[in-house]
């Protein structure tokens, strides 16, 4: 068959426990062997690795022995989780401990000249497999973290589907969009009347818009589900809060991650088989031990983490297709974010539309104001042409009579005994204009008290007034009558020959 097939397929026989006494259990600072100088130091590991060992053992506070003794009795309370973390970086790999086992033979008992990541290499090549073990530790201890960090986005899918088919808001969207389509369709062959539409024409809802142009269809269907099923969709929001985390969840990766943890459980048992085939059962028992109540107690979690993933899965397609929708690969992250996005695009019509309606109330306001203060124009233009209309013919008559004196008062400026006989001939026409209405109103008095009426003159005069009503009460006989008006006719005659005093002394007597 061949020498390599006897290689691969041989029984082993079990490695003995390496021993080093080497005083490997003091600390990193140690005192020098005497006529050793430290530069001399017997030292393989690189500079970079060989400073993260020293640091990293700086930080863990434990030296050699103590580091070995937690390992080999599986102490978790000696070595906790960040310890643990830390001492998995440090340990050798597979090949860094051959390394370490092929130089604790070649050098000896010189072995003690070595640096002190090679002493800390040398001490942890004496635990079988010592990096395999640490990964299986820590893999048990962060196995709850892991197990309900998955089982949690598990549930969370399966709720998220659950939502999506019922849904009370959700349905009442879908039946409005049902009802607009058709009506928009309506007289369309093949289109019109349907009883369904796929989800992924959700997505057509932005891009309709209105003749306006500010207006989208999604803004539409909000406003009409807000106004007319408010009690039905008021709940939308608060329904749809587990799909915004449901779609950022991609299930490849949860898949994966609990394929990888299933995978550790079988690797773990396979190990344990190993050890116990390899190595000498005092260096193994404590680790295998540990791993057997790991393996009892979490088993059952694991096989439950998987059957939920598989009904996650099936639930999100049986979902998909209760919509019309069909998943891509089967995942449920696509019908989580299609209708993520109509829960978006809802969110953003309603904001939008808050957008508009405040604009519009400042359109509004502001066209009152405008319309408040052109009505205030029109009346102060109004009241202003008034005045200019009534203002203006008397300006005209004003600035005729202006011009007309200014022309006389430039002509007559020159000579002032022409401007004192026009004043004096003004005057004397205006006392003339006095007195002819004084006769006048005179002589009307006299004819009526003659007819034994009276006149509004006389009427005004208190004691015109009363002489009048005497003269009533005993009313003239005919010759006195005729007596008077045979006077006044004489008067009237005589009035001729007066010059101005005697006229205006005579017309004095008479009033």
């Amino acid at each position: 068959v061949g020498a390599k097939f006897e290689l691969d397929f041989q029984v082993r026989q079990k490695k003995p426990r390496l021993r080093v006494k080497t005083g490997l259990s003091n600390n990193l600072k140690r005192d020098e062997p005497k006529g050793r100088n430290p530069k001399d130091r017997i030292t393989w590991i690189h500079g970079k690795r060989d400073q993260n060992i020293q640091i990293g053992l700086k930080t863990l506070g434990m030296n050699y022995e103590q580091i070995y003794d937690a390992i080999m009795d599986m102490d978790d309370a000696m070595m906790t989780l960040t310890r643990l973390e830390t001492i998995h970086e440090l340990t050798p790999s597979v090949d860094e401990q051959r390394k370490a086992e092929e130089k604790i033979d070649a050098l000896g008992d010189e072995v003690q000249f070595c640096g002190p990541s090679e002493l800390f290499f040398i001490e942890m090549s004496t635990i079988p497999e010592v990096k395999q073990q640490c990964t299986k530790w820590l893999f048990c201890r962060t196995f709850d973290e892991l197990y309900m960090d998955r089982l949690q986005q598990v549930t969370g899918i399966i709720t998220a589907c659950a939502q999506i088919k019922t849904s009370r808001s959700f349905h009442m969207y879908l039946r409005i969009l049902l009802r607009i389509g058709n009506l928009l369709n309506h007289g369309i062959v093949d289109k019109g009347m349907c009883y369904g539409f796929t989800l992924d024409s959700l997505s057509l809802l932005d891009g309709i818009k209105n003749f306006g142009g500010n207006k989208t269809l999604a803004m539409f269907v909000y406003e009409y589900a807000y106004n007319r099923y408010n009690a039905e969709v008021r709940e939308f929001e608060h329904e749809m809060e587990i799909i915004s985390k449901a779609a950022r969840t991609e299930t490849s990766a949860i898949e994966k991650s609990i394929k990888h943890m299933a995978d550790e459980f079988l690797a773990i048992d396979l190990f344990c088989r190993r050890l116990h085939d390899e190595y000498d059962d005092g260096d193994t028992d404590a680790f295998r031990e540990y791993m057997q109540r790991f393996s009892d107690a979490q088993t059952t979690k694991m096989m439950n983490l998987k059957v939920k993933i598989q009904n996650a899965t099936s639930i999100a397609k049986n979902v998909a297709s209760y919509y019309g929708m069909q998943l891509e690969d089967g995942k449920p992250e696509q019908l989580f974010k299609t209708v993520q996005k109509f829960v978006d695009m809802m969110e953003k019509a309603k904001r939008a539309l808050f957008k508009l309606e405040n604009e519009r109330q400042k359109a509004a306001a502001k066209r009152a104001k405008e319309k408040e203060k052109a009505k205030k124009q029109k009346e102060r233009a109004k009241q202003q042409t008034g005045q200019q209309q009534s203002g203006s013919k008397a300006s005209a008559a004003q600035l005729f009579e202006r011009k007309r004196q200014k022309q006389m008062e430039e002509e007559e400026k020159g000579n002032l005994l022409f401007h004192d006989i026009m004043n004096a001939a003004n005057k004397f026409r205006q006392r003339q204009q006095n007195m002819e209405k004084r006769l006048s109103v005179n002589f009307t008095e006299k004819i009526a008290i003659s007819k034994g009426e009276t006149t509004a003159s006389m009427l005004s005069n208190p004691i015109k007034k009363r002489i009048s009503t005497q003269l009533l009460q005993s009313p003239m006989s005919t010759a006195e009558a005729d007596a008077l008006r045979k006077d006044v006719s004489i008067s009237e005659h005589d009035d001729d020959n007066l010059n101005d005093d005697e006229y205006h002394a005579k017309m004095s007597r008479m009033v």
